[in-house]
């Protein structure tokens, strides 16, 4: 669900945009409106909303002078308004739309769903960038990223998690487990004994069966039958 905010200084622009997404725009909740920039920065404080739709020309401050004064904009902002003029200086500021007024329904459903992506797509690169891999020992438990990790090396119903900083963790898991986890991370399995980060690939020797250098200069060799998807992920 898309948490919004619509700020606007006319009350019949206000009620038929809300009116409208309510209608067509299931994704999308109106958690309030304003009616100037200054009411409508103390509700972007109060809702952190995902989405504004913002009016341009308002008495006491445009839609533009808003902008200037919140701190962090973490919203995307779709300008609304009946001047085309300002077309550039909504772009020159961000704006993730720019809708004419009286506002057309089937250009507001393609500008809900094209902010609705762009969103997910955030949210999904964020929860990788915060995401940590929990390695537990026979002593304790620690949290690394993926990007910590060069390699993962099987030891039966054990592994070695082999980290940049030169650590060794031996982890209760097979390398199974550890390639479900972390293949949409970057990691591929070259081998059966090997699961290694892209990202700590330096370089690969094929002259000689194949084999994969990590950053940390480990030599890996790599199994024939994965050899040409490994080079074609590379690629």
């Amino acid at each position: 669900m898309i948490n919004a905010v619509i700020i606007d200084d006319e009350q019949a622009a206000r009620t038929a945009l809300q009116t409208i997404i309510k209608e067509y725009c299931k994704d999308v909740h109106i958690a309030g409106t304003a009616a100037s920039a200054i009411e409508g920065l103390k509700l972007i404080q109060q809702q952190s909303p995902d989405l504004v739709f913002l009016d341009i020309e308002m008495p006491m401050g445009s839609g533009f002078d808003l902008l200037e004064l919140s701190m962090e904009r973490n919203y995307k902002v779709v300008f609304t308004t009946a001047h085309q003029q300002y077309a550039l200086k909504a772009i020159k500021n961000s704006a993730a739309d720019y809708l004419l007024k009286p506002i057309d329904i089937d250009e507001l459903i393609e500008t809900v769903e094209k902010i609705k992506k762009i969103l997910d797509k955030e949210k999904e690169q964020n929860s990788k960038t915060n995401y940590k891999l929990k390695l537990s020992g026979q002593k304790e438990t620690i949290l690394v990223s993926p990007l910590e990790v060069v390699y993962v090396e099987a030891d039966g119903r054990y592994s070695t998690v082999h980290l940049l900083s030169g650590e060794k963790h031996v982890v209760s898991r097979n390398i199974g487990e550890f390639e479900e986890e972390l293949t949409s991370h970057g990691f591929f399995r070259v081998h059966k004994s090997y699961l290694v980060n892209c990202k700590h690939v330096a370089k690969i020797n094929s002259a000689d069966g194949g084999f994969v250098e990590m950053n940390n200069k480990t030599e890996i060799e790599i199994s024939k039958r994965k050899k040409a998807e490994f080079l074609k992920l590379l690629k």
